[in-house]
């Protein structure tokens, strides 16, 4: 619930995190999507599949992080509970 003690620093967080991983509209999308594009037109599918499981990897590590900041109660809070 650290997202509500400290706003402005897990929004920032949560908008590099999502760069990180490479959803629209952010610049980190664009990055990928031209090493998407290099790779599949030189014909290196291997280069595909390592930044697809990149990819994936970063979704499994940063989403849960921004789920539990904003959409949880703070340590503090759910002891008072």
């Amino acid at each position: 619930g650290m997202g509500r003690v400290m706003p402005y620093t897990f929004a920032a967080f949560s908008v590099a995190a999502i760069s990180i991983i490479g959803l629209p509209p952010t610049l980190g999308f664009l990055a990928k999507w031209d090493m998407l594009e290099g790779a599949v037109e030189s014909e290196q599918f291997l280069f595909v599949v390592v930044i697809g499981l990149g990819t994936m990897l970063n979704t499994a590590y940063f989403l849960p992080i921004i789920y539990k900041a904003f959409l949880t109660l703070p340590a503090v809070i759910s002891k008072m509970l």
